[in-house]
């Protein structure tokens, strides 16, 4: 999907972060390094929540690099090339 169909649910999960914290540091007690650390863990989730939707689609053509490295003789080599896409594909963040 378009990043732009997830933003409001990356804006639902910073605002309950929020609330989150308001709530925890109303309560009497409190303690506030776990409250950070739990928003901090928070506000990580919402945000690799978005990034990983990102739908990602490559054209036909766009260069790309390649390492080569072989194995298993006394003569094993490594190398480098270029080339590029031959068909489009789709794909995801992960």
């Amino acid at each position: 999907m378009p990043l732009s169909a997830a933003k409001p649910g990356l804006q639902s999960a910073i605002e309950a972060a929020f609330q989150l914290v308001k709530t925890s540091g109303e309560e009497d007690g409190a303690d506030p390094d776990a409250i950070i650390a739990q928003l901090a863990a928070d506000l990580t989730t919402a945000i690799d929540d978005y990034t990983t939707s990102a739908l990602v689609i490559t054209d036909p053509g766009q260069m790309c690099a390649t390492v080569v490295v072989t194995a298993g003789s006394p003569s094993a080599q490594a190398g480098t090339g270029t080339g590029s896409t031959s068909a489009s594909g789709t794909g995801s963040l992960t």
